[in-house]
């Protein structure tokens, strides 16, 4: 749009008429001032009413709504205590729950975890409410030693927004003993007679001290059940937590499975697992079943032994 100025009057040089002329001048100036005020107040005028237009009305709420869609809200991951400032073990589980900030149904609602190690993720969570239990060992294992984090990041998804709503935390990794190696001597013998010599040496960790436990499955396939299935415990107990790292035992005939589990003062576990042949005693079933009675008299015995000897020294 155009806006034209007109002057009051022309301005005419005459000889002698200075005095007059700068009067003149000065009046014309603050005609073309008053001119341009108005002419300034019609332009923001016009300009309000091209605003006010449907399409700059669509615009604007086009713009607003974009902006609602990108101002998610937040999103907090509440944990126990035990879990807070602790270093965390891989067979631990962990507990976690999701506050969403906004109040709405939770139906609508898309969850979603992912395990990063080293900036890389090494795990997929799912789960369908704002609780989650899991254990890191289930998607992930191989911590290096001198990187002992991992970070845990939670998204929730809510349609009437662009992004999702994300919370990252870092958790501690206790590492667990290693360099651990796991000896039988003899790797052969005859049940219930043959004395083994079963040797978890060489462990090294920082959260001492480490106990040992000695574990024996009847065959191969016990063992993998046990590590598809966790919760079917198909092993049998050898010797219960010690601080010796060694022990000396007879067992039953079979392909016997030998697990040796150490643990450290913050519970981190490690285990190791070889593979023995007891064979059958060329005995008749009664005899048999007697030197089964011996050998337990014989254990009952040591562990009176062992029972007075730490009274004795109360």
């Amino acid at each position: 749009m155009k806006f034209k100025i007109k002057l009051p009057f022309q301005v005419l040089l005459l000889p002698g008429s200075a005095r007059v002329y700068q009067v003149k001048i000065a009046f014309a100036m603050t005609t073309i001032i008053k001119q341009f005020k108005q002419i300034k107040g019609q332009a923001q005028s016009l300009s309000l009413k091209e605003t006010s237009s449907p399409i700059a009305s669509q615009f604007q709420q086009q713009k607003d709504k974009k902006k609602k869609e990108l101002d998610i809200p937040p999103l907090i991951v509440l944990q126990p205590p035990q879990q807070q400032n602790q270093k965390i073990n891989l067979n631990q589980d962990l507990n976690f729950v999701i506050q969403y900030g906004s109040n709405i149904s939770s139906d609508i609602l898309s969850y979603a975890g992912a395990l990063l190690y080293k900036n890389k993720i090494v795990g997929a969570i799912k789960f369908d409410y704002y609780q989650v239990k899991f254990r890191i060992w289930s998607y992930f294992q191989n911590i290096d030693p001198s990187i002992p984090t991992v970070q845990v990041r939670f998204s929730v998804y809510n349609p009437s927004y662009v992004m999702p709503s994300l919370a990252t935390i870092t958790l501690l990794i206790n590492i667990p003993p290693k360099n651990c190696i796991l000896s039988i001597s003899p790797n052969q013998g005859v049940a219930l007679q043959t004395i083994f010599s079963i040797k978890f040496s060489n462990c090294v960790d920082e959260d001492s001290p480490l106990t040992y436990q000695f574990f024996y499955y009847n065959n191969q396939a016990d063992y993998e059940l046990e590590l598809d299935s966790p919760w079917n415990i198909s092993r049998r107990l050898i010797k219960d937590q010690t601080t010796s790292y060694v022990m000396n035992t007879t067992l039953p005939q079979g392909s016997l499975v030998i697990m040796s589990q150490v643990m450290d003062s913050q519970l981190g576990i490690s285990n190791s697992t070889l593979t023995i042949q007891v064979n059958g005693q060329n005995e008749t079933e009664d005899n048999y079943y007697q030197l089964v009675d011996q050998l337990i008299k014989q254990a009952q015995f040591k562990q009176k032994q062992t029972t007075f000897g730490i009274l004795e020294n109360q």
